[in-house]
């Protein structure tokens, strides 16, 4: 009896942290290949404001299903790209479509397996329900790759960064 007291308290506490700070999310489908598989599941910060190449998770506005994809651009970036073809933030001489204040386009990583900003339009910044800060457990082929996303950008799982621009930190279980 003398436990129940503690052990409730630390339940509580536990669910409001996971609730309103930080909690686990697991990624659906390889839209976020290499870096993020299908089934891996990832520590988001529900607090932290997304920058521009945060992981974030979001919601699809078509179908409101949950999403994992990558911030390429925020209010006032013009953004372009080209049928099947990775977007480009703010190319001189390219038309593109303005991202509107308050907004963000969402892309993922294997553009060619993702149903994003280019496909639904852009987001707003107060739906998206946190940054992606850490990988705690990953799918089977990607075993042994979990890691800490740290660095410029907050973009930096070590096998992702082989098919990114992004400068990339890894830390974690090599």
């Amino acid at each position: 009896m003398r436990l129940a007291l503690p052990l409730a308290l630390t339940a509580a506490a536990t669910v409001a942290f996971c609730t309103f700070v930080a909690g686990p999310v697991t990624v659906d489908g390889d839209s976020m290949e290499p870096g993020l598989s299908g089934g891996d599941i990832v520590i988001v910060d529900r607090v932290r404001t997304p920058a521009v190449g945060d992981i974030v998770v979001s919601r699809d506005p078509t179908t409101g299903r949950r999403i994992v994809k990558r911030v390429i651009a925020k209010g006032g970036d013009t953004v372009s790209w080209a049928t099947g073809g990775p977007a480009a933030v703010n190319v001189v001489g390219r038309r593109g479509v303005p991202v509107p204040a308050g907004e963000l386009f969402l892309a993922g990583d294997n553009h060619l397996s993702s149903t994003d900003s280019r496909v639904f339009g852009t987001v707003p910044e107060d739906g998206v329900e946190g940054v992606v800060l850490a990988v705690i457990w990953t799918h089977y082929a990607n075993f042994g790759q979990a890691g800490i996303l740290l660095g410029d950008d907050s973009y930096t799982y070590q096998r992702a960064a082989q098919c990114s621009s992004h400068t990339a930190l890894a830390v974690g279980w090599w």
